[in-house]
């Protein structure tokens, strides 16, 4: 929900925090194009979710993390997809 959030209503909040998300979910294709580059993203995903793959949100971080240059993505090492 952080990153519809972000990508649909960025200036109602100061920014965003994302735990074990799957960033692509209920997403259109163009729906970061539209996340202020400005926009600050916290997210936390655990090495070993077996709900939202890891490699998943890595790969989409790696995508958008030039043009989000105030994303700042966190590893979990253990805990799997309810860490928290």
């Amino acid at each position: 929900a952080a990153f519809w959030y972000a990508a649909h209503t960025p200036g109602r909040f100061a920014g965003f925090y994302a735990f074990s998300p799957a960033p692509s979910v209920f997403m259109d294709p163009d729906a970061f194009k539209r996340i202020p580059a400005s926009t600050r993203i916290l997210s936390v995903s655990a090495s070993d979710d077996d709900v939202y793959p890891y490699k998943q949100a890595l790969a989409t971080y790696n995508t958008h993390r030039k043009r989000l240059t105030h994303w700042l993505f966190t590893t979990q090492a253990t805990g799997g997809h309810g860490f928290i």
